[in-house]
């Protein structure tokens, strides 16, 4: 039986998708919306430990056209506002904490988010969160991994790591800590499965 939980964020708790944030800001020209994919999305995880939103906007605005430098800044910095919770979670987390257990957030989030997140309120059951952009550390590395377990005081068997990534997934067995790999089409599986364990 698991002690600690440790969720990641996009796609797990909170739905992110990057097509809707094509549909929201940049429209249905298919030259345009490759044009922002290509440039905002291929090095987009480079804000989850490397370089700040704001330098990476930088970067990015060298790649595009001015006409779609202000959507191109609007899916960097406000993407945040267009996404929703994956049905269902909030209630699990709130269960899990009624049953004694430990959540924590482990996320490779940009400085946007790690700085600004109050206002995402599945959020608030969580006992600790640990973002990668914060820490210099970042999934599927196992430092980040390491980290968490050592700061936190966690034994890897008492763990149950749930990711929607298979890299983060395979380091975490790697590590010995429990591990599911969530389905973002399916999350009632998921919930399903940890309420008929018992937790």
């Amino acid at each position: 039986m698991h002690k600690t939980f440790l969720f990641d964020c996009g796609n797990v708790l909170i739905r992110f998708s990057r097509e809707h944030h094509l549909d929201v800001w940049v429209g249905k020209d298919p030259e345009d919306r490759k044009m922002v994919w290509d440039a905002v999305f291929t090095n987009w995880y480079k804000t989850d430990l490397e370089i700040s939103t704001k330098e990476y906007f930088e970067q990015v605005k060298k790649e595009l056209p001015e006409r779609l430098h202000e959507a191109a800044g609007n899916i960097i910095f406000h993407w945040k506002e267009e996404t929703w919770p994956v049905e269902g979670m909030d209630g699990l987390l709130k269960e899990l904490k009624e049953n004694g257990k430990q959540l924590i957030l482990l996320s490779n989030m940009p400085d946007t988010f790690s700085y600004n997140h109050d206002d995402v309120e599945i959020l608030r059951h969580f006992d600790a969160l640990v973002f990668s952009y914060l820490v210099r550390m970042a999934k599927p590395n196992k430092d980040i991994f390491l980290y968490v377990l050592d700061k936190y005081n966690l034994r890897p068997e008492e763990c149950l790591f749930v990711d929607d990534n298979e890299a983060n997934i395979k380091t975490a067995d790697e590590l010995g800590i429990g591990t599911y790999l969530f389905d973002p089409d399916n999350p009632k599986k998921f919930i399903e499965e940890i309420r008929s364990s018992e937790f």
